[in-house]
């Protein structure tokens, strides 16, 4: 029987190979790192094969008459789980997999007749759905997409990088009144955990999450007001990945988590020693990313591992510290008040560091942000910084609010200059401690203009000494017409002037 490119390809990368699992005789490998990869996973559903190409043929025509079918197979396929849905792998249904909650990015909602409507764009099959639900019925339908997968069931290991699955020991939770008596009843091998509002923002009751879940490894907690939340090593040792958002300003929280990699915080106004404790005890952390993070002035980053760092809309912060030796991204747009920012050359923790340099540039987004002339130099002189091409789309009022930090003395976004000869960076009057004063510059520059208007009273006068009246009087003309030619210049520079400073306050808009 002929198979497939999809049923010969490996089940991690997917390379085409004739290398199968010893025990179950259908999962593929092309080596056996990728077998011990994939181990974890597979050995939930790997099985014995239901028979082997060496069993003679009166054992195999014993098993055709038992079952009753000529296909033995095709007769036990409906006792074997599905390994995509988790069912049972019968050929006449279908196998319809729901899109993973934990994987479902957020783009938005509104309230609009009567329903409220929030869209999705689901990380697993990369296609958008909306849940749409009615004010008055409570209801929710989805709309756009309805599932993740919908196909024939499968009962070979699937790769590793196909997330369009039911996963065991991943649960979701919504807001309700029993939200509170579903956390406490968790069991204590889950390993994904969302905890999400069924509406925009839920803030009915005030919940607690202190539950120790050892394996724990994901967890979201989504549009819930929290009045406390404990994520220690007592707790949850082994989180990699957390997302906070709108978890209430007021709610009790602790967050030491020294196996955290990923971190997102969006809507955060609370102590700013949360988030700094979080930070200094996360050593291995590989990315940060937030929105709106708005009660600290001041961050520390320190971390071998860390590659991206967004701080989109942290309008309060006016001091950054990162030592980041693999920094590829980082996100200011919309910092309003960054006045410092420093690249530490050492850290105790650079033993972690990787033995290999990052030669990759370190982008820089600095769209509808007022970057202060200290932050710039350092911006400046890093030695892979480059301006960003791309920015977030944020909201009309990010230019608005930039324009007016602009005019009230701040120092604008554009820290990039295509026309220096160094390849980098804008800020022609940037200044240094070491210069002088700017009295003593107005003193040359008038010292300047005197030696300046000298000269050309000695120039005038030689010129009308040896020739009399008539061509002190020609002279007298020519100077006449000169000025008025000069005027008609300098009403001409003023205006070009006037619209450079326009075209200036309009990119600062911008």
């Amino acid at each position: 029987m002929m198979t497939s490119s999809i049923e010969r390809a490996c089940c991690v990368c997917g390379k085409e190979t004739k290398n199968k699992c010893s025990k179950c005789k259908i999962a593929r490998y092309c080596c056996r790192e990728h077998q011990k990869t994939d181990f974890k996973s597979h050995k939930k559903v790997c099985f014995p094969p239901l028979y082997d190409e060496d069993v003679d043929k009166l054992t195999l025509a014993v098993l055709k008459k038992s079952l009753g079918s000529d296909d033995v197979v095709a007769a036990v396929r409906e006792f074997l789980p599905c390994t995509r849905c988790l069912k049972s792998a019968v050929d006449s249904t279908k196998c319809l997999v729901p899109h993973p909650r934990h994987l479902a990015c957020e783009c938005g909602g509104m309230f609009f007749g009567g329903e409220m409507r929030s869209n999705f764009r689901c990380m697993a099959c990369t296609r958008p759905f909306s849940h749409v639900t009615s004010l008055n019925s409570k209801e929710m339908t989805i709309q756009g997409q309805q599932w993740c997968f919908e196909g024939t069931h499968s009962i070979a290991s699937l790769p590793s990088l196909d997330e369009r699955r039911v996963l065991l020991n991943t649960v979701s939770l919504q807001s309700g009144p029993d939200l509170q008596e579903k956390i406490d009843n968790l069991p204590s091998d889950v390993e994904t955990l969302t905890i999400t509002s069924s509406t925009f923002y839920d803030d009915s009751d005030l919940i607690v999450f202190d539950k120790k879940l050892p394996k724990l490894q994901k967890l979201q907690l989504i549009d819930i007001k929290f009045s406390k939340v404990k994520l220690t090593p007592e707790t949850t040792p082994q989180i990699r990945f957390l997302r906070l958002q709108n978890v209430s300003d007021s709610c009790d929280m602790e967050i030491v988590l020294p196996h955290l990699r990923k971190v997102t915080v969006h809507f955060w106004s609370g102590p700013p020693s949360v988030i700094q404790t979080m930070l200094d005890t996360a050593t291995l952390l590989e990315s940060f990313d937030s929105y709106k993070l708005w009660s600290n002035d001041h961050l520390r980053f320190a971390s071998a591992a860390l590659t991206s760092i967004d701080l989109h809309r942290s309008d309060s912060l006016s001091s950054l510290s990162i030592w980041a030796p693999q920094l590829t991204y980082l996100g200011l747009q919309a910092c309003y008040s960054l006045d410092k920012i420093e690249f530490p050359s050492t850290n105790l923790l650079a033993v972690l560091q990787p033995p290999f340099i990052c030669e990759s540039p370190l982008v820089v987004n600095t769209a509808n942000a007022n970057i202060g002339r200290n932050a710039c130099r350092a911006l400046r002189e890093h030695p892979r910084s480059i301006p960003a091409m791309t920015k977030h789309d944020g909201m009309p009022t990010e230019g608005i609010f930039a324009f007016m930090h602009f005019m009230h003395g701040g120092g604008g976004g554009d820290w990039w200059d295509e026309n220096d000869d160094r390849g980098n960076w804008w800020y022609e009057d940037d200044y240094d401690e070491d210069d002088e004063d700017d009295d003593d510059w107005d003193e040359d520059e008038d010292e300047s203009e005197e030696e300046s208007e000298e000269e050309d009273e000695e120039e005038l006068s030689e010129s009308t000494c040896g020739d009399g009246e008539e061509m002190s009087e020609n002279k007298s003309e020519e100077d006449h017409e000169d000025w008025e030619t000069t005027d008609d210049e300098g009403a001409e520079g003023n205006e070009e002037s006037t619209n450079d400073d326009r075209e200036r306050m309009a990119k600062a808009v911008r």
